[in-house]
Formats: structure tokens, C-alpha cells, sequence
């Protein structure tokens, strides 16, 4: 063919370096278009040949599976227009951005609204997932209101002077000398 330079679509993960230095050695410059998703390749090989206000249409599939953008590329190239590539619920940022720098006044949708939405198909920019909010520290339980003191000779039972025991010692001690012992254990002698 002739060519002196050779552009390579996707990164490393997609074309290997082992293929870029091919065309190297043979005195070709390699130019590597390509991004860490595939939507950013898309539209560095977009921006690559198709400069701002060159096309009047776009061309969109969806990112996800290749027949359409497969079969929509011929009508592209034919057109020389670009065709990118989207998510089926939107455009990422990079590809929104892409269609807007070409400032094509019409756009081709390849496929239907399972493969590219209304909501894509009007350019509408995903939006970046919301981070979630770190969880609320739990506050610290309020004490209850002091109530005034009382002795073993206020409770019918041992559960009832144990209870309020259990519930005022935390936040002000034994205030009612309920546990005279100091094990815990409040007003032994009731029933």
C-alpha cells in the first residue's frame, strides 16, 4: 500500500506491542489511538480523522456488542463520518464530548433502544455514580434524667432494684447504694 505511517486502534491490552514494532522496523511511524475503556479509544480515533465541522452526520452504536457498529462502519466510512460508540442508557463524558467537538448536525443510531436508548441517541452525558456517604457514627446514648435517690426499700423485687440499677450506674454510680457489696448485684436481700 505504500503507507508511512500506521495508526493502531486500542492499547496494549487490545493490539501488542510486539505488532507496533513491526511496522517500526520497516521505517513506518506507529501511532498508538487508544484509552483505558473502550469509549475513550473511540474517540481518540474519531478525534485522529475526523476534525471539528469535517462531517455533518455521526454515527452511534452500542459499546457493549459489535454487529452494529460492524455493520454501520461501512456506511460511515462511505459517508466518512464517525461512528462512536455508547452505553445503551447514555454517553459516557468522553464520547459526549467527542460528538460535540465534530459538531454534526445529524446523527445515525445503529440499532434499537435496547442497543442505544432515546436517552443515548440525544447524546445525554452518563452522569458519575454517586459516592456513597460514609456511615453515621452511632452517637452515644443520651443518659437518662438523675432521678432522685432511692434506696432497696423503693422495689418490690430484686428484678425491679436490678433494673434501675443497671440502667442510672452506667452514667452516675451506684448514686443510691443499691449494691452496699460493690459485685453488681443490686438490693440481694428483696425477694
Amino acid at each position: 500500500l505504500g503507507a508511512t505511517s500506521v495508526p493502531i486502534a486500542g492499547g496494549p491490552a487490545a493490539v501488542s506491542g510486539g505488532i507496533e514494532t513491526q511496522p517500526m522496523s520497516s521505517g513506518r511511524s506507529v501511532t498508538r489511538l487508544g484509552g483505558a475503556p473502550r469509549y475513550e479509544t473511540a474517540a481518540a480515533i474519531n478525534a485522529w480523522y475526523f476534525a471539528p465541522g469535517s462531517s455533518t452526520t455521526t454515527f452511534l452504536a452500542t459499546g457493549t456488542n459489535f454487529p452494529d457498529a460492524l455493520a454501520g462502519a461501512g456506511l460511515a466510512g462511505r459517508l466518512a463520518a464517525p461512528l462512536f460508540i455508547t452505553t445503551q442508557e447514555c454517553v459516557p463524558p468522553v464520547i459526549r464530548n467527542a460528538i460535540n467537538a465534530v459538531g454534526a448536525t445529524k446523527r445515525a443510531v445503529m440499532g434499537g433502544p435496547n442497543a442505544v436508548s432515546d436517552a443515548a441517541a440525544l447524546n445525554t452525558e452518563c452522569q458519575p455514580p454517586q459516592q456513597p456517604q460514609p456511615p453515621q457514627q452511632p452517637q452515644p446514648p443520651q443518659p437518662p434524667a438523675k432521678p432522685a435517690d432511692r434506696d432497696c426499700g423503693d422495689f418490690a423485687t430484686q428484678a425491679q432494684a436490678q433494673a434501675f440499677f443497671a440502667m442510672y450506674f452506667p452514667y452516675y454510680g451506684d448514686f443510691a447504694r443499691l449494691d452496699a457489696d460493690n459485685d453488681g448485684i443490686a438490693c440481694q436481700r428483696l425477694p
